[in-house]
Formats: C-alpha cells, structure tokens, sequence
C-alpha cells in the first residue's frame, strides 16, 4: 500500500437499498479499512453536540448500521439462512419419502384430534375431578330464600349501626 492511499478509500452507504459501495477499494481488507473509517467519521459526527438536524442524525445512524452489518453480519442474517437451509431440507426430506404435499387444513385438524384422543385423559378420568352438586329445584329456591334473609339481616345491621355512629 502506498503511503496516502488509504485517504483515497472511501465508501458510501445508499439508504434506500442499504448498498455499500467502495471507491479505490480493490482488496478485501482495504474495504474494511474503508468501512471502519466511514463508521469512525458518523460516529464522531454524531457525537457533535450541534450542527446537524434530526432527520440527518437519524440518516447517519442508519448508514452506520449498515456499515456494521457489512462487516459482520448480525444475528438476523443467520436465522434467515437457518430458516432456509431448514426448509429446503425439509422438502428435500418430503420428496424422498413421497410426501411431495403439505397436509391440508383438514387433514392437520384431524392429525390433532387423533392425538388428543389418544395423549389426553377425558374429563371423568381425571384425579382432580370433582362431579358438580346437583340438587332439586324445592332445594335451589330454599337456597335463595335463605341467602335473601341473610342479606336482609346485613343491610338491617349496616343501616342500624352504620348511622349512628
């Protein structure tokens, strides 16, 4: 590398298709140096206590995200690539053994019920299962008539004592 040519080794970040793209750049690692001071300039720029708007700040922050991401891919780019190589391992897995469809909506409905029939104890099995108290109809009205006078003997005591003290 000749001396001041890492001066000449910028690179720009277009927003809009968060693209970067090197000017002078030939070799990875001069890329990087690029990259580095790009991130360097916005974060120095951005620490400025005046001097830019808002909507310019929140620009640089996005173009050193960017920068970031080139020069080491986040979390997100892994995950989607995983979710990818899954899937295509998946339907390479369907094709070998047949299953060249996705279950309909019904067939997976009826895939459910038959594990629920087969993993789930019904309701009378259960241990903790107590049977509701069933009484008759002269039982259930004695019921009311009785909670009525309680609540009649209440209010009377809340009105009686209530007032005067």
């Amino acid at each position: 590398m000749v001396f001041g040519e890492e001066d000449r080794m910028t690179c720009e970040v277009d927003l809009t298709t968060r693209e970067v793209r090197f000017m002078d750049c030939e070799s990875h690692e001069a890329k990087r140096m690029a990259v580095e001071k790009r991130i360097a300039q916005l974060t120095s720029m951005m620490k400025a206590p005046r001097g830019f708007t808002n909507p310019q700040r929140k620009a640089f922050h996005r173009e050193r995200n960017i920068l970031h991401r080139w020069l080491a891919p986040d979390v997100r780019t892994e995950a989607t690539t995983r979710r990818k190589l899954n899937r295509l391992r998946n339907q390479r897995r369907r094709l070998i053994a047949g299953e060249n469809r996705r279950p309909t909506k019904r067939e997976c409905r009826e895939a459910r019920r038959q594990y629920r029939e087969q993993h789930i104890q019904p309701v009378a099995v259960r241990p903790d299962y107590v049977q509701p108290v069933i009484c008759t109809e002269d039982e259930r009205q004695r019921l009311i008539r009785s909670r009525e006078r309680i609540l009649k003997k209440h209010a009377w005591f809340e009105r009686k004592y209530s007032s005067a003290s």
